[in-house]
């Protein structure tokens, strides 16, 4: 059986474009300097990758994750450093990525301090999913988190 890009995974052979989605087409170039940025704490960096009308969600199954749902800029980086400030710097590591000219799915790892209570320190898994404007800048970003109780 060969295995597929979850992107295309349902097409016939000859509907397949390798090229139209890559682990480093645009998108993800982006997203990945974005995670990049943040994870080390280089938010100047961070709020340079987002369009002025960004909209964020990130969600989890765990009750203590309370879902998020923000809307520009300013509520975006307010959210991102309160959160980015429990992550260590350098501990991003990239566990997949695919993506297209304005869409991009990243599934990272961070290792956090204290967060929710899950103590010192600990890997977070998340899925991150990011669409761009027609400038390259973030105009969406989409987080599921995996959050390991154990």
């Amino acid at each position: 059986m060969t295995e597929r890009s979850p992107s295309i995974a349902g097409l016939a052979p000859e509907q397949q474009d390798p090229a139209s989605t890559k682990s480093d087409s645009p998108a993800v170039i982006i997203a990945r300097a974005h995670i990049e940025a943040w994870s080390n704490h280089d938010f100047a960096s961070a709020r340079k990758s987002l369009a002025g009308d960004i909209h964020f969600t990130a969600t989890s199954m765990q009750p203590a994750m309370t879902p998020t749902d923000l809307v520009g800029i300013d509520n975006y980086m307010t959210g991102l450093v309160r959160f980015a400030q429990a992550v260590v710097p350098g501990s991003a590591r990239v566990i997949a990525s695919i993506g297209d000219e304005r869409d991009a799915l990243v599934m990272v790892t961070v290792k956090v301090k204290a967060f929710l209570g899950l103590g010192t320190p600990k890997t977070l898994p998340m899925a991150r999913l990011y669409l761009l404007d027609g400038q390259g800048k973030i105009k969406g970003e989409q987080v599921i988190f995996y959050v390991d109780r154990s």
